[in-house]
């Protein structure tokens, strides 16, 4: 995960809206699930945006907010008041980044490198240049990278900082930082366009 101010901040915001959860998880899930799409009142696609970005995943938030949605719907119909709180509703957005996970995985070793170009589950990972027909197995190579090598993607490329603060952030040498950017740009197929995602690439030297 990111760091304590991170995590204060997503429980902080997810706080603000605890004394809801009694009003909008009572009844049938299919209740709760409208209430809970009806102008996110919980904050959830903010909830599930930051959590994946404190586990340095790359999935897009729409596809996270749609998911914890209907988790927090179906699990809070079934949870005792007691339980309902925020380090419950953390858990749920846990739950669901891990499955999302999972489910790639499954859906990768049935159909290696096969993925509709149209995924609506992937626009973010198009607009960084990734293949269309292997974003699925381009997310399930990134996300599956040890946690030192989407950390330094996050800093580095899509936090556009320098390489010294990446470094003073991380516990990399500057040529371990090196080796793991290479390793998530070839897990995401960014080395070479023409290629397939290889998590196990590495820049010659």
């Amino acid at each position: 995960m990111g760091g304590t101010e991170e995590r204060t901040s997503t429980q902080e915001r997810a706080e603000d809206r605890l004394h809801l959860l009694p009003r909008l998880l009572r009844g049938e899930a299919s209740e709760i699930l409208t209430r809970l799409a009806d102008g996110d009142p919980l904050r959830l696609y903010e909830l599930g945006s930051r959590r994946a970005r404190e586990a340095f995943l790359l999935f897009d938030a729409d596809r996270i907010f749609e998911r914890l949605t209907a988790r927090v719907a179906y699990a809070g119909a079934e949870a005792e008041p007691p339980a309902l709180g925020i380090a419950w509703l953390l858990s749920q957005a846990d739950h669901v980044l891990e499955r999302m996970i999972d489910e790639e995985r499954e859906e990768e070793r049935k159909a290696p490198f096969d993925c509709d170009p149209e995924d609506r589950r992937y626009p973010f990972l198009r607009s960084l240049w990734v293949d269309p027909r292997y974003t699925r197995a381009a997310s399930l190579a990134f996300n599956t990278l040890r946690l030192s090598a989407r950390q330094g993607f996050f800093w580095l490329f899509l936090e556009q900082r320098s390489v010294d603060e990446t470094l003073a952030l991380g516990t990399w040498s500057k040529d371990e930082l090196m080796r793991d950017c290479w390793r998530a740009i070839g897990a995401l197929g960014l080395h070479d366009l023409s290629r397939r995602p290889d998590p196990e690439w590495q820049l010659e030297p």
